[in-house]
C-alpha cells in the first residue's frame, strides 16, 4: 500500500504573503464581530429586564422592581461603550483600508514616473530631429512640386475660346469674331499689298511658338530634376 505524499506547490505559482497590515485589518474585524454578538446579549439582556420590571411592579414588588430597574441602568450604560468601541474600531478598519489604499497609489505613482523616466531616456533627440527634419523636408518638396505642377498646367485653347464667344454672346448678342469681320478683311489687305501672304506668315508663327512651348518644356524639365 502506497502512502500518498502531499503535493509540492508549483514553482510558477506565486503563494500569497500576508502583509502586517493584513493582520492588523483582521483583528479589528475579530474584534469589532464580538463587540457586535456582545451588543446583541446585551440588548437581549435590556428586553428581558424590561420585562421583569413591569413583571414585579405587576406583583408590587416594588425592592424587587427596584433592583430590576437598577441593572437595566447598568445594560444601558454597558451597551452605549459597546457602541463607542464598535464604532471607534469601524474608524480604524477604513483609516488602515485608506492607508493602504494611498500607498498602493503613491506606488503606482512613483512606478509611473520611473517607466516615463526611462522612456523619456531611451528617446534619441537627434534621430527625433532628423526624422522631424525629414517629414519638413518631404512636406516642402510636395508643395513645391504641387506649385510646380500648377505653373506648367495647360489650358485648353478652344475650351477658352468657346467660354469667351460665351461671354462674347452674353454681353453684345453676338461674338466678336462676327462684330470685326468686316474690320478684319483690311489686315489682310494691307498685307496683300505688302507682299506678304498668309502662307509667308504662319511659318514664322508657328516657328515662334514652337520655340516657346521648347523653352517652356526645357524649364520645366530643369525644375523637377531639381526637385526630385
Amino acid at each position: 500500500m502506497c502512502k500518498e505524499t502531499p503535493s509540492s506547490p508549483d514553482r510558477n505559482e506565486q503563494v500569497y504573503q500576508p502583509r502586517e497590515e493584513d493582520y492588523t485589518i483582521a483583528g479589528l474585524k475579530n474584534a469589532r464581530d464580538e463587540l457586535f454578538f456582545k451588543k446583541k446579549e446585551i440588548t437581549g439582556s435590556l428586553d428581558r429586564t424590561e420585562i421583569e420590571i413591569k413583571d414585579k411592579i405587576r406583583k408590587n414588588q416594588k425592592l424587587s422592581a427596584r433592583f430590576a430597574l437598577q441593572k437595566k441602568k447598568l445594560f444601558e450604560e454597558y451597551l452605549q461603550q459597546l457602541d463607542s468601541k464598535y464604532l471607534v474600531i469601524n474608524r480604524m478598519i477604513q483609516e488602515v483600508d485608506k492607508a493602504m489604499m494611498d500607498r498602493e497609489l503613491v506606488g503606482v505613482i512613483k512606478n509611473t514616473n520611473k517607466l516615463l523616466k526611462d522612456i523619456k531616456n531611451s528617446i534619441d533627440l537627434n534621430e527625433m530631429e532628423n526624422a522631424l527634419a525629414n517629414i519638413q523636408e518631404n512636406d516642402a518638396k510636395a508643395r513645391q512640386f504641387n506649385q510646380l505642377f500648377h505653373e506648367y498646367k495647360i489650358i485648353d485653347d478652344d475650351m477658352l475660346d468657346q467660354e469667351l464667344r460665351e461671354y462674347e454672346k452674353s454681353v453684345f448678342g453676338v461674338t466678336a469674331s462676327q462684330i470685326n469681320l468686316k474690320t478684319s478683311q483690311r489686315p489682310q489687305n494691307i498685307l496683300a499689298n505688302q507682299g506678304i501672304t498668309n502662307s509667308q506668315r504662319q511659318p514664322n508663327m508657328m516657328i515662334s511658338n514652337q520655340g516657346n512651348k521648347n523653352i517652356g518644356e526645357s524649364s520645366y524639365n530643369r525644375k523637377l530634376e531639381n526637385l526630385l
